[in-house]
């Protein structure tokens, strides 16, 4: 499923909680994965293309109620634990009271302003020759080339498609591969993937690699992740109530 450029005029605060999704805007492009949510500030046009399946929470703010400062002002991942996913379900029904959803909503904020930086969200580099090698790792996670390798082929120094990736993404080139091939993990734990078959087929020469670059990255072990996912009740989008928050 595919959306093509659109705009809100409110925030959008969209949480994946299966499957994942890719969103590109002119400030950058990020694959979201179970358990991130991104922001999305008012009047930035954006598209979005989504895997199968895939479930997604989408709450929108009006931006005089939304958080204030620099952070909320572009695009960016965070962190959906336990509590922020209660309050982003919470404000999802349409039987709060006015007072109920304002209240709910502070707390959301609140909430928000202490989210982390989420690491199951992957930026996406629009380097043309970085953005190669990104589209071949996430078709192939396992693909255990290096940076050199990778510049010999394209025809560039190391170092030129090194600052690529480090300019674009924010992350080294072995920083982002190791995101990649995380993000390319959890769809399939939610799946019921075994540990030990999933960690070859997406580049981990062992498990116990497998497991301590995902707990670095998500937070949790990726049994955990899968028993969180497999629990997570059908998602739905939610446009703005007739009641500003």
């Amino acid at each position: 499923m595919s959306f093509p450029d659109h705009r809100h005029d409110e925030h959008q605060l969209m949480w994946a909680t299966r499957g994942s999704a890719m969103i590109s805007s002119a400030l950058g492009a990020w694959m979201i994965a179970p358990g991130a949510a991104i922001w999305m500030p008012a009047d930035v046009t954006h598209t979005m293309s989504m895997t199968a399946p895939a479930e997604f929470h989408s709450l929108y703010l009006y931006p005089e109620v939304g958080p204030i400062g620099h952070r909320w002002t572009r695009s960016h991942s965070l962190l959906v634990d336990d509590v922020l996913a209660a309050m982003i379900r919470r404000l999802e029904s349409r039987e709060l009271t006015d007072s109920q959803r304002g209240r709910t909503t502070a707390v959301l904020l609140d909430l928000l302003e202490e989210s982390p930086v989420s690491g199951a969200t992957l930026p996406l580099p629009r380097d043309n020759r970085a953005a190669i090698v990104a589209a071949a790792l996430l078709e192939d996670p396992s693909d255990r080339r290096e940076l050199r390798d990778w510049a010999d082929e394209l025809g560039v120094s190391t170092k030129t498609l090194a600052r690529a990736f480090q300019s674009e993404t924010a992350l080294t080139f072995s920083a982002w591969r190791s995101r990649a091939r995380i993000s390319a993990s959890l769809a399939p734990l939610g799946a019921g993937a075994q540990v030990d078959q999933l960690a070859g087929d997406v580049g981990y020469q062992t498990s116990s690699s497998f497991i301590v670059a995902f707990r670095a990255q998500i937070g949790i072990s990726p049994g955990a992740y899968a028993r969180r996912a497999s629990s997570n009740p059908t998602t739905s989008s939610v446009d703005p109530p007739d009641q500003r928050l």
